[in-house]
């Protein structure tokens, strides 16, 4: 893909649409409990782009959750569509701007192109989730 491909994005129900553009610039595979309960399943795939990168115009119908009960204990901005429930994205609260979105990686058409490039939090796995595939940066 090139650096300036766009591709689309949505939740299940596509209330909510997205777009963004290039390659991600990460993506971590996440064990936290937070991230695990968000979306319900063993971890939360996340691929990170620049916040410029990514147009959230489309999104008009989605809830958000100030999550500060984390190991960091920095506040995450989580974001869910308010029909369908689907995990949409996060960042970092306003006191600690990054500049950096991450969107769960099922949700961008054509993500099966990409893979894992970390793995965070790994001693919180599930006993039952196995090595992953992870393409360490050359």
């Amino acid at each position: 893909m090139s650096a300036t491909q766009t591709r689309t994005g949505s939740c299940l129900c596509e209330a909510n649409k997205f777009t963004v553009k290039g390659d991600p610039m990460l993506f971590v595979v996440c064990h936290c409990m937070n991230c695990k309960k968000q979306t319900g399943t063993a971890f939360m795939s996340n691929v990170m782009f620049k916040e410029e990168n990514v147009d959230i115009t489309g999104c008009q119908d989605v809830g958000q959750y100030a999550d500060s009960n984390n190991k960091s204990g920095s506040t995450i901005l989580r974001h869910f569509c308010n029909k369908c429930g689907s995990t949409m994205f996060g960042k970092p609260d306003e006191t600690r701007k990054t500049g950096v979105v991450y969107i769960p990686s099922v949700l961008i058409d054509g993500s099966d192109a990409w893979t894992p490039t970390k793995e965070v939090f790994a001693e919180k796995k599930c006993s039952f989730v196995k090595e992953l595939v992870i393409n360490s940066p050359q």
